[in-house]
């Protein structure tokens, strides 16, 4: 007996893709089929798998996002799109805690994408957060948004629970799925389906009352269907094709060159540095010359991935004391994220790091400036660094396998 036997095919590739370490959003396949034609269905969906696997008793932040996804569930039409994108960040600033709110905050944002496909017409994109800004409309942005980060907030659990994608294919295969075929039907067609490291079979049936359904490797039915069009519709969103992230090695020339020309021209750098398999842990530093950028990926160890960016981050820099603490207020508004970086190294024994802290309110920051690694020692504080995007002032790299391969982590 397969792993795979009882399951719908999108869960069962869910499965396969999950054990690649370079694949981006294993679960997209489910969340995408959930969001078709109903992307408060799939938000509903993914908020009830999410739930059990959040430390929600006694987490404040988690229970106010939770009221907030329930609000948009029960209507869609009475929520800001403007105060959800200024909330979002308080969970999102939980998220590396294990059970944190991480997950949450990304169904924050796969809500603002169903709001915006609830109103009526076309919203013109000025009127809406940036997240739905683009050449192809925010209607057709805000698809994408719905399933990608549902499916992102999924993924985020597995980084804890190695169980999650078994979970998650029969939590899907039971949604979509029943194992009781129509009572009397017709074959009208036998179809192939194929996978990563997959093969299945499909028939369309048509039932004595003239609907349709879908029956998998001749054990699971979906349906009915009230048109051939949604059977076809069905069948084409099974061949969804993962997207998978192809990262460069830190070795390669054009990495390297890339971040000796931003230090030239901006005379330093600054890096995020994520551990593989670390409970998120990470490190944020600042270099000055290529050598010393170079100097530092050589210690670090396989499956490391290193984000630099271009653009100048945490400008305000200086010695914490009363002064400094009011022009950090000034500098950054209340509820907005903030980064703070101590730029002398700590050390202790064997162990050296730069402290980090980062907070979305202002007794978060005065907290973490009049910390003992702070208070008194030279700091950078800014807002927190736009280390998701990915272009022209952004790169990433992966430290490489001895081999010089190059595999990309948990982070």
């Amino acid at each position: 007996m397969s792993e795979f036997d009882g399951l719908h095919p999108l869960a069962r590739q869910a499965i396969v893709l999950s054990s690649k370490a370079d694949c981006s959003g294993w679960a997209f396949g489910l969340t995408k089929y959930l969001a078709f034609r109903d992307p408060l269905g799939c938000l509903r969906w993914t908020l009830d798998f999410v739930m059990p696997h959040v430390q929600a008793t006694g987490n404040d932040v988690a229970q106010r996002t939770v009221g907030l996804l329930e609000g948009v569930l029960a209507e869609p039409n009475q929520v800001s799109l403007h105060e959800m994108d200024e909330f979002v960040w308080i969970p999102w600033a939980h998220r590396l805690a294990v059970k944190g709110a991480g997950p949450l905050a990304r169904l924050v944002w796969a809500a603002m994408g169903a709001v915006v496909l609830a109103q009526h017409g076309n919203p013109p994109s000025s009127e809406l957060p940036s997240l739905f800004h683009g050449e192809e409309g925010p209607k057709t942005k805000a698809e994408g948004v719905v399933w990608d980060q549902c499916a992102t907030a999924i993924q985020m659990l597995g980084y804890d629970n190695p169980t999650i994608p078994m979970e998650v294919a029969a939590f899907f295969t039971k949604s979509v799925c029943r194992t009781t075929p129509p009572a009397e039907f017709t074959v009208l067609r036998n179809l192939k389906g194929a996978g990563d490291r997959l093969a299945f079979e499909i028939a369309i049936l048509q039932d004595n009352d003239g609907a349709f359904h879908l029956r998998y490797d001749n054990a699971l039915f979906s349906g009915p269907f009230a048109s051939m069009t949604e059977v076809e519709e069905r069948i084409e969103l099974l061949k969804h094709k993962p997207t998978f992230i192809r990262l460069a090695s830190t070795n390669d020339p054009t990495f390297i060159s890339t971040i000796q020309a931003w230090i030239e021209l901006k005379k330093e750098v600054f890096a995020l540095i994520q551990f593989h398999a670390s409970a998120g842990s990470k490190s944020f530093e600042f270099f000055h010359s290529v050598d010393a950028f170079k100097s530092r990926f050589h210690e670090l160890p396989p499956r490391t991935r290193i984000t630099v960016f271009r653009d100048p981050q945490l400008p305000l820099r200086g010695c914490v004391n009363e002064d400094f603490i009011q022009k950090a207020l000034a500098a950054i508004p209340d509820g907005a994220e903030f980064l703070l970086v101590a730029l002398e190294m700590i050390t202790m024994g064997k162990g050296s790091w730069f402290h980090d802290a980062a907070g979305v309110t202002h007794d978060e920051l005065v907290e973490a400036l009049r910390h003992d690694y702070c208070y008194g020692k030279q700091v950078a504080v800014g807002h927190y660094p736009p280390w998701l995007d990915q272009n022209d002032s952004v790169i990433s790299a992966v430290v490489p396998n001895e081999d010089g391969s190059v595999t990309t982590g948990m982070y």
